[in-house]
């Protein structure tokens, strides 16, 4: 599975990502789907959930608002017996605060 990265400004709404499990033996719907983060600080396993059924998923994604960083974040799809993973990475970054100073 790929996943592009994704690049959002401090405050703005990350979009869900779409995705799709399948396996040659198992049914879509009986496949287990787990996720992972590499920055807890940024993105706690409770920000990030999972739903859909069958073979279409989504992921919703909520960083911790006021963080700002990168969190590598990691889906696991499972048969029980063998398990695929794809991976991409979270960057949030700080908007620069712009000042206007009123000239006298």
């Amino acid at each position: 599975m790929t996943i592009d990265d994704i690049v959002s400004a401090l405050g703005d709404a990350i979009d869900s990502v779409n995705f799709t499990v399948t396996d040659q033996e198992s049914a879509a719907g009986d496949l287990i789907v787990s996720i992972g983060s590499t920055n807890q600080a940024l993105l706690p396993l409770q920000n990030l959930s999972v739903s859909g059924s069958g073979s279409q998923r989504t992921l919703n994604i909520d960083p911790v608002d006021g963080v700002v960083g990168t969190s590598r974040v990691t889906i696991t799809v499972s048969d029980g017996t063998a398990e695929a993973i794809g991976s991409f990475e979270i960057i949030v970054y700080s908007v620069p605060a712009i000042v206007c100073v009123a000239r006298r």
